[in-house]
């Protein structure tokens, strides 16, 4: 199975991401304007192209202040908002992770038909207890990228 091809039973309807440390770099610091300025991880621009084929992608990040809206602005720099249906925040729902509150509405936004079609990718402990109360599979994200993740998850759950 190549990277980028997950079996034809694939069991995945919506893929979950966190976006800071997971999708962009936590601390990328601000500009002389004051705006947040936006790294992406390596390749994720690519891997989310190609994973959109396949999954709706929606995102669960603990933000401090930061509606959905202004986390899409901010993903829109880098050209990548796009490719995420939905994007539901801690500071909107006043549920940061390892709450499971946001992860649950990511996922039924992206129309998961059950919390086990959904994947959950994730950098910290508190993404995966967080999948664990939503009752949603859990992938840390590898250094190789999103896509090399969801391959990873699909080699080991087929183990």
């Amino acid at each position: 199975m190549s990277a980028l091809q997950p079996p034809t039973n694939d069991p995945i309807e919506v893929l979950v991401l966190d976006i800071g440390g997971t999708v962009v770099r936590e601390g990328a610091g601000v500009r002389p304007d004051g705006s947040l300025a936006v790294e992406l991880q390596p390749g994720v621009a690519e891997d989310l192209a190609e994973l959109a084929r396949r999954y709706t992608i929606t995102a669960a990040t603990n933000t401090g202040f930061m509606s959905a809206r202004e986390v899409r602005a901010y993903l829109d720099q880098v050209g990548v908002g796009g490719y995420f249906a939905e994007i539901v925040t801690s500071s909107d729902h006043r549920a940061p992770k390892p709450d499971p509150t946001i992860v649950v509405l990511a996922a039924r936004a992206g129309g998961a038909t059950a919390m086990d079609r959904v994947l959950f990718i994730g950098d910290a402990a508190s993404d995966e207890e967080a999948a664990r109360g939503a009752g949603v599979n859990f992938a840390v994200v590898a250094p190789e990228g999103l896509a090399f993740t969801v391959a990873r998850w699909h080699m080991e759950r087929d183990e």
